[in-house]
């Protein structure tokens, strides 16, 4: 018993055919030399108590001198980099994070050197954010004020003595 009809054979099997070089194609990729995964130059674990960061990773000189590959960071707040984004893609081995709530960020960075050819992932650095207390604001607020009057008075007083001696 036949599937399909038999006008329709040569059809089915063109699709087939399609099918399976397309899946060729995809797994086609090289692979990558464990000198060409970039390593962050930073701690693996960072402390901002301003929201704002500098990440710097490196390559291997042998590999950056015979290619020029694109970088591409990602932040994640999981570990495991469910629901991660892209923060940069492009050639610097550095990038300049800023704007960050509290909280932990994870970030990692691997080098694409053509569609087939991308490194692994680096090993990851975590980034805390922890920023200055709302209260610690306010008290040094307060001292700047308390300072400032205390300036304004002296200069008035002062202004005062001159223009009486006179």
């Amino acid at each position: 018993m036949f599937l399909f009809k038999e006008r329709h054979r040569h059809l089915y099997l063109f699709c087939f055919l399609i099918f399976v070089s397309c899946l060729c194609v995809s797994t086609n990729a090289q692979p990558i030399d464990e000198q060409a995964t970039p390593e962050f130059t930073s701690p693996p674990s960072v402390i901002s108590d301003s929201g704002h960061t500098r990440l710097d990773w490196t390559l291997s000189k042998d590999v950056l001198q015979t290619q020029s590959p694109i970088f591409e960071l990602q932040q994640s707040k999981a570990s495991d980099f469910s629901n991660s984004i892209v923060r940069y893609q492009g050639p610097d081995t550095a990038s300049f994070i800023s704007g960050l709530p509290n909280g932990v960020y994870h970030f990692r960075v691997r080098s694409h050197f053509s569609a087939e050819q991308i490194s692994n992932w680096s090993k990851p650095v975590v980034v805390e954010v922890q920023h200055h207390s709302l209260l610690l604001a306010y008290i040094l607020f307060a001292i700047g004020l308390i300072v400032f009057a205390a300036t304004v008075y002296v200069v008035v007083s002062g202004t005062r003595n001159t223009q009486t001696i006179d």
